[in-house]
């Protein structure tokens, strides 16, 4: 389905109707708007489709025939004089009320909108969808029976609990639909885990990266093979990883924030053949190097917070993919080598973005 959305929202960008804002290292599109005038236009004729019906500022409006609804303000009004929408299957809240949904108006949201499918409520206070409560530290969330789950996140570290000995046993069991999870505790790496999720494209984990290496985790993580994007978040009262020869060779996409020890950086020979996308986040090397015929897929890198780092890989001035290059509070030299490799690519092939503190 999601192809299929992409290539109808492709279309509309190509006839102009839609402007695009971001896109996927992949060219896929991320993030897109419309002009104020057409957006008049859809939410009035999606109204008249029973297609969506957004509800503007003041006293909320009785519930019409419309599957998705749009709400920009009062939240807690709407749920309270709408005690059942059956029909509702998406609700979408913009905007950020003063206070909290109650347990009260959880226990409305639950019993009156049956059918929901997809809720974006902001802040609204909650880790999950069945329990009230901000602060639980490491979480364990049975999700073995949500078969139709497709995105899980979650900020913190979260625990997975075994899946059911069915589960593994029945392959219509597994989350074959589930696509993103993050953010995954180390300890729920495990292969049993791992291999529920056949398809999963996005994974974060968050924690005590070394216990990945020394428990085999990187192997199980060959499990998704389709496997496209990793982030590796370290916990900072544990230690971080010391290599990265263990990681996947199918990434797209991958993200180190906190997560590497040591002062020199090495991208072994035919490391990451198919990356596109490398983001080095708060890490302390000095020195990054990048052997002949590592990353030739190489597009796109960012460096943040990295202020020991005293240059940048020469490699990287021979990487014919490689287009762009995102620096934010970066010292003298490194500045220095990314503006030549700029002169010699040409604004018009390769973009330099340098954010200063």
């Amino acid at each position: 389905m999601e192809e299929v959305g992409a290539n109808y929202l492709e279309y509309l960008v190509t006839r102009n109707m839609v402007q695009v804002s971001k896109r996927w290292f992949d060219g896929i599109v991320k993030t897109c708007h419309v002009h104020d005038l057409l957006l008049d236009l859809c939410v009035l004729k999606a109204q008249e489709e029973k297609f969506l019906v957004v509800q503007k500022y003041g006293s909320p409006s009785l519930l019409s025939h419309s599957r998705r609804l749009g709400l920009h303000s009062n939240r807690f009004n709407y749920i309270s004089s709408n005690p059942s929408a059956s029909k509702i299957h998406s609700m979408l809240c913009f905007g950020v009320d003063e206070r909290r949904l109650s347990s009260k108006e959880w226990k409305s949201l639950y019993k009156g909108f049956p059918l929901l499918r997809v809720l974006d409520a902001w802040d609204v206070g909650v880790e999950t969808l069945v329990v009230t409560a901000p602060c639980i530290n490491r979480p364990q969330l049975n999700i073995w029976k949500m078969k139709e789950l497709r995105h899980l996140h979650f900020h913190g570290q979260l625990l997975l609990p075994e899946p059911p000995k069915k589960a593994k046993d029945d392959s219509d069991n597994a989350l074959s639909n589930l696509l993103t999870l993050s953010c995954l505790s180390p300890d729920s790496c495990t292969t049993s885990v791992l291999s529920m999720m056949r398809n999963l494209l996005k994974l974060g984990i968050h924690g005590n990266l070394d216990q990945l290496r020394l428990s085999g985790t990187f192997d199980n993580l060959s499990v998704p093979m389709c496997l496209q994007t990793l982030k590796l978040e370290r916990d900072r009262r544990c230690n971080e990883v010391d290599s990265l020869e263990y990681f996947l060779p199918n990434l797209q996409a991958l993200k180190l924030k906190n997560a590497y020890i040591g002062q020199e950086l090495h991208c072994g020979q035919n490391l990451f053949p198919k990356l596109q996308v490398l983001k080095l986040v708060n890490l302390a090397i000095r020195s990054w190097t990048i052997a002949q015929g590592a990353m030739p897929n190489l597009r796109s890198v960012l460096i943040n917070r990295c202020e020991p780092l005293e240059g940048l890989p020469s490699a990287l001035r021979e990487m014919p993919a490689f287009q762009k290059l995102e620096l934010w509070s970066p010292y003298g030299q490194v500045v220095n080598e990314a503006t030549e490799i700029e002169m010699s690519r040409g604004k018009e092939k390769f973009m330099l973005v340098v954010y200063q503190s």
